[in-house]
């Protein structure tokens, strides 16, 4: 398992999600581009240290300037250049990534443009035709626990995992991300969930919080349904290092 404790931008160490949007120096000269270019003016965002929810927050009420929509998809693209230096070995490039999401922004636009010409919103729509809508926010775990948060992914290249475990001060402690070769996405679910809780066995603390968006798997692990074949073995792993902790949670969460 291969765990990095640097950046792949800066290779400084790892802080957290606002250094690798916001304050990493790659980072900051995405932003700088795109202010010299007048795709998003960013004077707000560095006149005071925000993080990535507060820089959403204010961009999207307290500077009406500021396109929302543009600000979202450089960090969407700033992601895209991180997986394709960690999974493809690229080297960053600033004025692709401003010119992917200046496409990305222009044709969310227009979709959305479009859905609201022919599919205007009808508040009187009964409640059981409306579509759920769930805001997914990271949350500290409870004192004396640490989180461990994993996911799983599939693409024409194969399937890759990565997980983050957290302290209940939302601290960093290990992360992880590594190549799975030719699986379904349930068996990289599966596994990165194992090597994630193994490592945090490693870590010493007694009490674990676990998170993942694959139903299907978080049952399984719990009992709750008939385990698929696939990952029996990796689900006897699972339970194995479980057994040592004292208290654990394991909950679904939306992605």
């Amino acid at each position: 398992m291969n765990i990095d404790p640097l950046f792949p931008f800066c290779q400084a160490e790892i802080k957290d999600a606002d250094h690798l949007f916001l304050y990493c120096n790659a980072a900051q000269d995405c932003w700088r581009l795109a202010t010299s270019h007048r795709c998003i003016n960013t004077n707000f965002m560095f006149s005071r240290q925000l993080t990535v929810l507060q820089m959403l927050s204010t961009a999207g009420t307290t500077s009406p300037t500021v396109k929302l929509d543009r600000v979202v998809a450089l960090l969407w693209s700033t992601w895209k250049i991180r997986n394709s230096m960690i999974f493809g070995s690229e080297t960053p490039n600033l004025g692709i990534n401003l010119i992917r999401a200046k496409k990305v922004s222009v044709e969310w636009s227009i979709r959305h443009r479009f859905t609201q010409t022919f599919h205007p919103s009808n508040p009187n729509l009964p409640a059981s035709n409306r579509k759920k809508t769930h805001w997914v926010a990271w949350r500290k775990p409870r004192g004396g626990f640490i989180k461990i948060n994993f996911d799983g992914s599939k693409s024409s290249q194969g399937t890759v995992g990565d997980f983050i475990i957290r302290n209940w001060e939302g601290k960093f402690i290990q992360v992880a991300t590594f190549k799975l070769g030719v699986s379904s996405v349930l068996v990289a679910e599966a596994t990165t969930m194992r090597n994630g809780i193994k490592v945090a066995v490693q870590t010493g603390f007694a009490n674990v919080h676990i998170e993942g968006d694959n139903n299907i798997l978080i049952q399984a692990v719990l009992g709750r349904v008939k385990i698929p074949w696939e990952i029996q073995v990796l689900i006897q792993d699972i339970t194995t290092y479980l057994s040592r902790f004292d208290l654990v949670i394991i909950n679904h969460i939306f992605r």
